[in-house]
């Protein structure tokens, strides 16, 4: 994925939020439509409420088009979870966008240089002048009130630069010229020798679905886990194998599994980089 498709992802969630306290369907839908055009096949559009209120006329309330953001959200966090150096990158796009924001204190400024410092240093080559900044925020318990007070601060420029900086760096990340400082796995491509696989080097794959069930459950195993974990998500793995058995429409289909898509969100990379490939296997 690159900075560009991250980033996308990031202000169509915060795009969706912002329609939560005044929901229309046309709201909705251009969000919807601008991922789909954005991304093509990479994005797995949910099925929603207001398709059946362009398509039949029926009436639609608030509770059914919140659930339509929800299930948007849910597709978009789990596309940034898939890979752990998306999964980076949006917390690299977090801090950016703070500093785009950033209003003219210093003190606003100072703390963000420490946080950008202190989250990144490592990986970023910042000047001796942006350390001192960023090492301010380490205060003793001296109180100096003598009855004056300095006067500093951080100009525009500095703050760009760091942008700058935090830009080129997720780039890097993306394209692999750096580590990911997540100690998470990144989701493995599996070469699956079974029989019942039919590969070919084209980009237009067919995979046995039986194939991808077994390959995930080969990778729960195999990731580690707890032993909580594992059974969650192999009684997961279970209710989208029958999910997918099942001969109903792709709607009624999503429906069932969506449920399983916010769970998914919320467990982490390495349970989202084994689930989610399948979950788009069953809706499609």
């Amino acid at each position: 994925m690159t900075l560009k498709q991250v980033e996308k992802l990031r202000i169509s969630i915060q795009e969706l939020n912002s329609l939560r306290d005044n929901p229309t369907p046309k709201a909705i839908s251009k969000v919807d439509s601008s991922l789909e055009n954005f991304f093509h096949e990479m994005y797995k559009s949910p099925y929603l409420n207001i398709s059946n209120h362009y398509m039949y006329g029926t009436s639609i309330d608030k509770e059914q088009m919140l659930s339509d953001i929800d299930d948007i959200i849910s597709v978009l966090n789990g596309m940034i979870a898939l890979d752990s150096k998306t999964a980076q990158i949006s917390d690299v796009l977090e801090l950016i966008c703070e500093g785009e924001n950033i209003d003219e204190s210093y003190e606003a400024r100072q703390k963000f240089i420490s946080k950008v410092f202190y989250s990144y240093g490592d990986d970023v080559k910042f000047d001796k002048s942006i350390i001192s900044v960023a090492n301010r925020s380490i205060k003793t318990d001296v109180n100096l009130d003598w009855g004056f007070t300095e006067e500093n601060s951080i100009d525009d420029t500095v703050i760009e630069g760091i942008i700058r900086k935090l830009r080129v760096y997720a780039q890097e990340v993306l394209d692999g010229k750096k580590n990911s400082n997540s100690k998470t796995k990144s989701p493995a491509v599996v070469i699956n020798n079974n029989p019942t696989m039919s590969a070919n080097a084209t980009a237009n794959v067919s995979v046995d679905i039986s194939a991808v069930f077994e390959n995930a459950r080969q990778k729960i195993e195999d990731e580690g886990l707890s032993d909580v974990q594992t059974k969650e998500l192999l009684d997961k793995l279970s209710e989208l194998e029958e999910i997918s058995k099942s001969k109903e429409s792709k709607g009624k289909r999503w429906t069932k599994a969506k449920e399983i898509m916010k769970w998914l969100v919320e467990q982490g990379i390495a349970a989202a980089g084994i689930l989610i490939p399948v979950l788009s296997e069953v809706i499609k």
